[in-house]
Parts: C-alpha cells; sequence; structure tokens
C-alpha cells in the first residue's frame, strides 16, 4: 500500500515540477522576445542622424532664445553667461589666454598674420 500511496504523491510532484519548468519556459521565452524587439528598435535608428538632429534642436532654440530676448529688450549674451558658473569661466579664460600665447609665440610668417588676428578676434569674441 505504500507503493501506491506514493505514486500519487509522486505524480503530483513531477506535475507541479512539470507545470513550473513551463512556466518559467514562457516566461524566458517572453522576456526573450521582447528584448529581440527592443534590439530591432535600436538597430533601426541612426545614431548619427540622431546626432544631427539634436545639434539643429540646439542651435534653433539658441536663436530663439536670443529673438526672444531681442523683443523683450534683454541683453542676451549676459543672460547666456547666468548659466556658467564661476569654474567654468575660469577654465574658458585659462584656455583663451594659453590659445593667445601660442599663437604669438608661433613663427608665423607674413602670409599667416591675418589668419592670426583673425583666430584672436574669433576667441576674444
Amino acid at each position: 500500500m505504500s507503493k501506491s500511496s506514493s505514486s500519487p504523491d509522486l505524480k503530483l510532484s513531477r506535475e507541479e515540477r512539470f507545470k513550473s519548468l513551463r512556466k518559467r519556459a514562457n516566461e524566458s521565452l517572453k522576456a526573450n522576445r521582447s528584448e529581440v524587439y527592443e534590439e530591432h528598435k535600436r538597430s533601426k535608428v541612426d545614431e548619427k542622424l540622431q546626432a544631427r538632429l539634436q545639434r539643429q534642436r540646439e542651435a534653433a532654440e539658441f536663436e530663439l532664445a536670443e529673438l526672444e530676448s531681442k523683443e523683450t529688450g534683454e541683453d542676451f549674451e549676459r543672460k547666456r553667461v547666468w548659466d556658467w558658473t564661476i569654474e567654468e569661466s575660469e577654465k574658458w579664460d585659462q584656455k583663451k589666454n594659453k590659445v593667445e600665447k601660442s599663437i604669438e609665440s608661433s613663427v608665423f610668417s607674413g602670409k599667416f598674420a591675418i589668419s592670426r588676428i583673425v583666430l584672436v578676434q574669433i576667441l576674444g569674441s
């Protein structure tokens, strides 16, 4: 009788294990499908295009802010400077001074003198 009583228990445990394995297999199948779908979506996105669009968006926002400040009569450059921290400003000044020193100390001949002046003007503005 012990054999007959243990066989239904054994059968139940096997069924339970089988159901849990099936459940786990179905869950992993769903997870795999969603990951494959997400990977396919990522592969369709062109990163260079996204970067270009982001740059265009930033340029458009910059121009819009400039136009809005002109309409309200605010000084746009002064408003922009408010966004910079002291450390960023000092870093920029150091970089600008370093470039100016390297331009002054370089051995440019006469034909490069105009381009040197233009570089200094660009960095100064």
